[in-house]
């Protein structure tokens, strides 16, 4: 469990640095930053998969496309989707947006947490729903001191819910399913560098 706490801390940890990072990169703008991200994370992820042995899961994910065509039009959704989200990210920041992005991540568990009710029927025990509760107040009152939200927010924190939804119903929730979604960003990040 220590293990799992360390990661989660080294997680946020790495996503505000890299947040940050993105307003040191000037000249350079969000688009282009997107398309370098994209760019240099594809090898990364495709060495990671070597090494951990999940290459499979492209294999078999190329094989499905093959059977099933149409599924590479739920994979375009899927790659838009996360493209957005990632061109947001690395936009906001060099926009003075940082803080309507910051309340959509906020919102985010509250809207996954609707989503698994609302889509897949889950519940909540009552540690969970005091956990929920907590978070409600939390954003409540960063939205208040903010005062409104914006299109930034609300992408963000419905953004995702669509796009994990969208990847479970096409069975692509995995590593396979995101390599699969950056190698379709691969010709908008070269456009944009």
């Amino acid at each position: 469990m220590s293990k799992g706490i360390v990661s989660s801390v080294m997680a946020s940890f790495l996503f505000a640095v890299m947040y940050f990072y993105t307003s040191l990169l000037s000249p350079l703008d969000g688009e282009e930053i997107f398309g370098w991200r994209v760019l240099l994370t594809m090898p990364c992820v495709t060495l990671f998969m070597l090494i951990s042995r999940d290459w499979s899961l492209v294999i078999g994910l190329l094989a499905r496309i093959r059977q099933k065509p149409m599924l590479l039009l739920g994979l375009c959704a899927t790659s838009a989707l996360m493209g957005v989200q990632l061109w947001l990210f690395l936009w906001a920041p060099l926009h003075g947006r940082s803080l309507e992005v910051s309340l959509g991540y906020f919102l985010l568990p509250l809207s996954m947490v609707l989503t698994g009710r609302m889509v897949y029927g889950e519940r909540l025990s009552r540690l969970q729903k005091l956990a929920v509760l907590c978070a409600m107040a939390g954003v409540a009152h960063a939205l208040y001191q903010h005062g409104s939200f914006a299109w930034e927010t609300l992408l963000v924190a419905g953004g995702y819910p669509v796009y994990f939804v969208l990847r479970r119903k096409l069975r692509t929730d995995h590593l396979g399913g995101l390599w699969t979604d950056m190698c379709l960003l691969l010709p908008a990040a070269l456009y944009f560098i």
